[in-house]
């Protein structure tokens, strides 16, 4: 899925105005926030608002480039295109893996996303026992890296989309607080810091959508391989039987009097040997 569609959004703010080390994640105004910069109104309530925000836009801004660079490392390494389909994609990373398992090596394929998100924790894991060399050992130390970066970027998008909906969510609080909390600033800065929480929301319902939206293909691959590696379905079982009642034992009939033996009573026979019990069942090489 492509993440082209935002790329307008970076533009909007006049150019005269942006430098490009300043080129962030944009809206549409004369403001600080608006223009992707840091604003500071000189409260400390305030500025850990302004900061959270900054800090958000600049993770936003540089999402597409991460995604599409992960992404094409993924694609380039499975010797596919770019826009491959993320079942295609799936399909293409086992047969990759099955040609290591029939080459005689036991592989383990593991994908850690933990809930809530987060984005350090989350990872693939591709191991393979005996460890190939040379250009196998590379091969798959760049799909798990591959996977590994979409992975946290999807988790680093669900975690700031959390964010972002408590920003949101603070702004009409700290709009009631302007007057009280920066009195000494004068009215200017007062004015400059309505003007900022304004386009601080809109700049993150623009952010809320960017994190969606690249969470969302990465998302659906994690589905995919899911689907791809999943263990096989239980086979259906056989309808239950009623249970047997347990036969009732005979009584025992009356034995004749054995006769004694000189070298002592007569020994009973032997009890027949135990069935062996069935082995365990094998696990599957591949795991989800």
């Amino acid at each position: 899925m492509s993440l082209s569609r935002f790329s307008a959004v970076l533009a909007i703010a006049a150019a005269s105005s942006v430098t490009p080390s300043c080129a962030l994640f944009y809206g549409s105004g004369p403001s600080d926030v608006a223009q992707g910069r840091y604003y500071s109104a000189g409260n400390a309530e305030f500025d850990a608002f302004f900061v959270s925000v900054y800090r958000l836009q600049v993770a936003m801004a540089q999402a597409p480039q991460e995604y599409g660079e992960a992404h094409r490392s993924l694609t380039e390494t499975l010797l596919l295109d770019d826009s491959a389909q993320n079942a295609e994609i799936a399909e293409k990373l086992k047969l990759s893996l099955n040609g290591l398992s029939e080459r005689g090596a036991r592989i383990h394929f593991e994908v850690r996303l933990p809930s809530p998100p987060d984005p350090e924790h989350s990872m693939a894991l591709i191991t393979a026992t005996p460890a190939p060399d040379g250009k196998e050992r590379d091969q798959l130390a760049t799909l798990e890296g591959s996977l590994t970066r979409l992975l946290r970027l999807a988790a680093t998008m669900h975690e700031s989309a959390s964010q972002l909906v408590s920003l949101r969510s603070a702004i009409p609080g700290l709009e009631g607080k302007v007057d009280a909390a920066l009195q000494a600033q004068g009215p200017k800065k007062r004015a400059q810091t309505r003007q900022n929480l304004e386009d601080a929301e809109r700049v993150i319902v623009l952010m809320q959508a960017r994190a969606d939206e690249t969470a969302a293909p990465i998302d659906a691959l994690y589905k995919e391989l899911g689907q791809v590696f999943g263990k096989s379905e239980p086979a259906a079982s056989e309808p239950a039987q009623a249970p047997v009642k347990p036969e009732e034992k005979p009584r025992p009939r009356p034995q004749p009097a054995r006769p004694r033996s000189d070298s002592g009573p007569v020994a009973s026979p032997a009890a027949p040997p135990a069935a062996p019990k069935p082995a365990p069942a094998k696990s599957a090489d591949f795991e989800p």
